[in-house]
C-alpha cells in the first residue's frame, strides 16, 4: 500500500535544516528541496470518517432510514453500506 505524505509539509522540514539561505532566512532551493519537488505529486482525497444515523419508524419499520451526519443525505436501513454514497465518507467514526 502506498504512503501518502504533505510535500509542503516535508519541504518546511528540509528548509528549517538545509544549510543554505537566502536574505531572510529562506531556503535557497537546495539539492533535496529540488529533488523533492521534482516528484510528480499524487493525486489523492482526504479521507472523511462519518457514522449512520439511524432513524427508526415505528409506524412502518419498512420505512426506516440511515442518515449520514456529515452530508444528512438519508438510504433505506438494511443498506449496510461502509461508504456513504452521497459524499463519500467511509462510516466507520465512533459515536461519542
Amino acid at each position: 500500500m502506498n504512503k501518502y505524505i504533505d510535500a509542503e509539509k516535508i519541504e518546511k522540514v528540509v528548509c528549517s535544516v538545509c544549510s543554505i539561505k537566502l536574505n531572510g532566512g529562506k531556503c535557497s532551493g537546495c539539492d533535496t528541496l529540488r529533488a523533492i519537488q521534482s516528484i510528480q505529486k499524487a493525486d489523492v482525497a482526504e479521507v472523511k470518517h462519518g457514522r449512520w444515523i439511524i432513524h427508526i419508524d415505528d409506524l412502518f419499520p419498512v420505512e426506516s432510514t440511515m442518515e449520514c451526519n456529515l452530508c444528512h443525505e438519508e438510504q433505506p436501513l438494511g443498506c449496510d453500506d461502509n461508504y456513504c454514497p452521497n459524499c463519500g465518507a467511509r462510516m466507520d467514526e465512533v459515536k461519542e
